[in-house]
């Protein structure tokens, strides 16, 4: 299992920020739910949770945080709706949404 830690391990943006949501794509395809939430940044850095955050109130897990800078190289290099990247010689298929949240305003990353 990652540590939380190292989901923000990646210093540079751009190929490194699509390294870091590999990691979090990686530690969803291990839940049911499979889906990635990264919620609106708060003191520089963004919440990842992992879970079914359209399900009952706690399905998300807190798994670590990305600074925004490595959480708008995320944003940048994918769209909304259908994502298909390869990353590290492996392929990730993936629906980006918004989501409100208690939390506050997130993007989620559904796993295809």
């Amino acid at each position: 299992m990652l540590e939380e830690s190292q989901l923000d391990d990646c210093p540079r943006p751009g190929e490194d920020c699509m390294h870091a949501l590999a990691t979090c794509l990686e530690l969803a395809l291990n839940t049911d739910d499979a889906c990635v939430v990264i919620v609106e940044p708060s003191n520089d850095v963004c919440e990842v949770y992992i879970g079914n955050p359209w399900g009952a109130e706690g399905g998300l897990e807190l798994r670590g945080t990305l600074s925004t800078v490595m959480t708008d190289g995320v944003l940048e290099s994918t769209a909304f709706g259908e994502n298909e990247f390869m990353i590290n010689g492996q392929r990730y298929r993936f629906f980006r949404s918004f989501v409100q949240l208690a939390l506050g305003s997130a993007v989620a990353f559904s796993i295809a």
